[in-house]
């Protein structure tokens, strides 16, 4: 079977965001019993707020509101995220990020975002479910007092299909 995760993102001069995951692949029975379905939702929490440091006027600077699929930055802006290229201040985000999740052979897909405009633009498809089973934690891993990384988990699954993401989401200012 083809099974592709694309990931559609742009990059910034002078920052970087970093999203990793870690999936495992399984056949799955819907019904069968092997979901772990304890604690999931369809309904993520708010996106957790991710900045390189505290201070926005940094060259560089860069503050997303990353969701638990790790889709961030919006069409129109839906959360004020912020980039401070050099030179220039900073203003909204004029970029976005997402994953889709493809099964070429089965006709399958998976938009994983909660951002509006992109549900808008690709529209609902029910021959998968994304569904929250972790909602995003976040944490400051270079103590400069401002949450810089976010860890969650999600799975996608339906008709034969269930992966599981463990997503850890970082941005860091370039050195």
């Amino acid at each position: 079977m083809n099974r592709t995760l694309a990931h559609a993102c742009a990059v910034a001069l002078g920052t970087t965001l970093m999203v990793g995951a870690g999936t495992a692949l399984a056949d799955y029975n819907e019904g069968s019993g092997n979901s772990a379905d304890n604690n999931t939702t369809n309904s993520p929490a708010a996106p957790a707020t991710l900045a390189t440091g505290p201070d926005f006027n940094a060259d560089g600077y860069l503050r997303v509101s990353a969701d638990e699929f790790g889709s961030w930055g919006a069409f129109e802006a839906q959360f004020e995220d912020l980039f401070n290229p050099v030179g220039f201040g900073a203003d909204l985000v004029a970029f976005t990020s997402g994953f889709f999740y493809f099964e070429r052979d089965a006709g399958k897909r998976e938009l994983l975002s909660t951002i509006q405009a992109w549900q808008d633009v690709f529209g609902p498809d029910d021959s998968l479910t994304s569904v929250v089973t972790a909602a995003n934690v976040t944490s400051d891993s270079n103590g400069d007092g401002v949450d810089d990384t976010a860890v969650s988990q999600f799975e996608v699954r339906g008709g034969g299909t269930l992966l599981r993401f463990d997503l850890t989401q970082t941005v860091s200012a370039s050195e």
